[in-house]
């Protein structure tokens, strides 16, 4: 099961607001999901799903959500571009504070 707790961007939480969560609780956008590695950074959250799909949300500057439009989430979207295919599939994730890096 996805949970996130965060107690300094409240962007990061993914839960559809900006609240802070005093306890963990699950990421109902990812309920339905079977993500296999979560990634913090100081503002944003990624996770690898088993099926090799990307998800990320939180501040967008810089574009290092990796969707390209700069807009803030507050819940897990998909990153098109990082879509497995027969010649890419994503490893890992690095979120660093003005880029991030998929392996």
């Amino acid at each position: 099961r996805s949970k996130n707790f965060a107690g300094c961007c409240p962007l990061i939480v993914g839960h559809g607001d900006i609240s802070p969560q005093h306890a963990p609780k699950q990421v109902m956008a990812l309920r339905a999901i079977k993500c296999s590695a979560v990634a913090c950074g100081g503002s944003s959250t990624f996770v690898l799903t088993e099926d090799g799909s990307t998800y990320s949300w939180g501040d967008a500057s810089n574009n290092i959500l990796g969707h390209g439009d700069g807009q803030q989430l507050t819940i897990p979207r998909e990153i098109i571009s990082l879509r497995p295919t027969r010649s890419m599939l994503v490893d890992s994730i690095v979120p660093c504070t003005y880029s991030t890096y998929a392996l």
